[in-house]
């Protein structure tokens, strides 16, 4: 696409680009930039490639990208993009309705690798190298279009490390008490509605979803910093009272979250001294609970049985149900889970596809498609939850495998059909401790070594390693008659 004024590829919200092959040339003047968004760009999978001006450029939060600057482009001039090694990634020609030059242009492929060098050539002759950016993690926020608390929970008692829960006064009633931290403790009066599978809530955030640490500390997360439960202590004569409060101490209480009927019971041990009117009133049970819209710690002794929260879990288990009448889905072929294969569920607002997930079923007689790509071409099929057989580089370089931009581990166990992009690099040359015309590697020189050298010439034996750099007595890169000869000159005193 190409555009005579303004933006290139413009979106008032945010993009993100899943396979495909896009080219945009955005009117090349300072104003304008190939890629506009007053959200997020998500470069994915696909190839890109914008050209335009730099001076408002504006760069993918998610994907690998190249940006060359300080180029000239013009209507008609041919566009080749290259990897280090001389492997052809993009070749175009630019597109425009006017006769001024670019200067820049910015540039994703599934093959590129952050922090490798790439190179632009412009009708043939380099213009300029770029050093590849970013990450291969694709960051699209997944959320509710209709925005109306669609995720789906279910009531548990007892809280798992990990997960994230919601911590109400209540059972199933509406409105319903849901604590809320941040920087201060407080209640969030949330709306509990019974769904397909579960539940949902009205208002849900941060504050108000919680986890629990390995070491029992219940905190949530808020602008990126973990705020713990903690409590703090006062007292007056022989009483002490407890507040409920947040910091983000990690040494903050220790919580404990045992079943109590259909709830939970969420409590903490005082830590002190315990003597009259001493902080802390060692060893008594504090119960978290919410009294008149406010979240509190109380002691066992006035009735523990009134001190029972009620947890909520995002359900394992969810049914499809859209709320908003202008969203759609299918499966592409139609979903059945006892069939081995690649599924696609296509998301739609106003009919216009705004996402999709594969969901691949395999089974364990499947094999899978490992494709390697860049500086090694080739197609296997490896059996399902096995690992890859690894191609071996010509003498003198190594390959280095790349999956998604980052360095593959030879050990993955393989349970999806991939990708792997390689590089081809050159070694440095084996410098190991030998000495040359030592083939045998006795230290010494001798007929031997000369006959092992010309059985090498003759074809008659392979030398590798160090005995065939010892076998080069000339160093020409080549173990010919001619260093047999020299050796056995040595070899004879000559």
């Amino acid at each position: 696409m190409y555009t005579s004024n303004g933006d290139g590829l413009d979106s008032n919200g945010s993009f993100t680009m899943h396979n495909g092959d896009l080219e945009v040339f955005s009117q090349p003047n300072a104003d304008n930039s190939p890629l506009d968004s007053d959200g997020r760009i998500g470069l994915m999978n696909g190839v890109a490639l914008g050209v335009g001006s730099g001076g408002m450029a504006q760069v993918p939060s998610a994907g690998v990208y190249v940006e060359f600057r300080n180029v000239s482009v013009r209507n008609g001039n041919t566009i080749t993009i290259k990897g280090a090694s001389g492997n052809e990634l993009k070749n175009t020609v630019a597109y425009w309705s006017v006769s001024s030059a670019a200067n820049y242009m910015i540039f994703s492929h599934p093959a590129l690798v952050s922090g490798s060098t790439y190179r632009l050539y412009i009708n043939g002759s380099q213009a300029a190298t770029g050093t590849a950016s970013g990450a291969a993690v694709d960051d699209t926020p997944w959320t509710d279009i209709a925005n109306d608390g669609t995720e789906v929970f279910e009531q548990v008692t007892h809280m798992d490390i990990g997960p994230r829960y919601v911590i109400t006064n209540a059972s199933l009633s509406s409105p319903v008490n849901t604590l809320a931290g941040g920087t201060a403790v407080s209640n969030v009066s949330s709306t509990l509605t019974s769904v397909a599978g579960g539940y949902t809530f009205g208002t849900l955030g941060e504050s108000n979803t919680w986890h629990m640490g390995a070491s029992g500390h219940i905190y949530c997360t808020a602008s990126g910093a973990n705020y713990y439960l903690n409590y703090t202590t006062s007292s007056s004569g022989w009483n002490t009272t407890y507040a409920l409060g947040i910091t983000t101490d990690e040494t903050a209480a220790v919580f404990s979250v045992t079943e109590s009927g259909s709830g939970a019971a969420i409590t903490t041990t005082a830590s002190g001294g315990g003597f009259p009117g001493g902080p802390g009133g060692g060893g008594r049970t504090l119960y978290l609970n919410c009294s008149g819209g406010t979240w509190r710690l109380s002691t066992a002794s006035y009735g523990s049985g009134s001190y029972v929260c009620y947890l909520y879990a995002p359900a394992e288990a969810q049914t499809l149900a859209w709320s908003d009448p202008h969203i759609s889905y299918g499966w592409e072929p139609a979903f059945n889970n006892a069939e081995n294969g690649e599924y696609v569920l296509t998301v739609c607002y106003g009919g216009i596809a705004i996402g999709a997930v594969t969901v691949v079923i395999v089974g364990e007689d499947e094999t899978l498609t490992v494709t390697f790509m860049g500086d090694y071409v080739a197609t296997m099929e490896v059996p399902y939850s096995s690992t890859v057989t690894l191609p071996t580089a010509p003498v003198g370089y190594v390959y280095r495998f790349y999956l998604n931009g980052l360095e593959f581990d030879p050990d993955t166990v393989i349970t999806m059909s991939i990708t792997i992009n390689v590089v081809l690099e050159e070694t440095e040359p084996d410098t190991g401790d030998f000495l040359s015309g030592d083939v045998d590697g006795n230290c010494v020189i001798n007929t031997a070594d000369a006959l092992l050298a010309m059985r090498h010439a003759m074809g008659v034996l392979q030398l590798t390693g160090d005995a065939l750099l010892a076998a080069d007595y000339n160093g020409d890169g080549t173990v010919n008659s001619s260093d047999a000869l020299l050796i056995m000159r040595i070899a004879l005193g000559n």
